[in-house]
């Protein structure tokens, strides 16, 4: 999902038995996704655009308190994760893996 307020994409939800779920994407329902494949993303249209032509997919999550930022700061803290999953189109939703607007 795109988080109008934060201007963040997070994820909306996980397939049961999915690639996004064998990969342990199910943990990160709810957080940021803030890069896909090296690329930092912004919104929907950024994801879309790292994933064209791959294959494979590398996501990078951030989970945030209410008063996390978006950009660093010192006060900010937030959880890192990276999930990969190798897959065989450029679409999340054939990897299971559900992000709103």
């Amino acid at each position: 999902e795109e988080d109008k307020q934060s201007k963040e994409v997070r994820v909306a939800a996980v397939e049961p038995g999915s690639a996004a779920e064998s990969a342990g994407a199910g943990a990160h329902v709810g957080h940021a996704i803030t890069h896909v494949n090296s690329t930092s993303v912004s919104s929907l249209r950024d994801v879309q655009k790292a994933l064209q032509f791959s294959s494979r997919v590398h996501l990078w999550f951030e989970e945030r308190t209410a008063t996390t930022q978006r950009t660093p700061s010192s006060n900010a803290s937030a959880t890192q994760a990276e999930v990969h999953m190798s897959v065989q189109a450029a679409d999340l939703q054939r990897w299971g893996l559900r992000a709103s607007a």
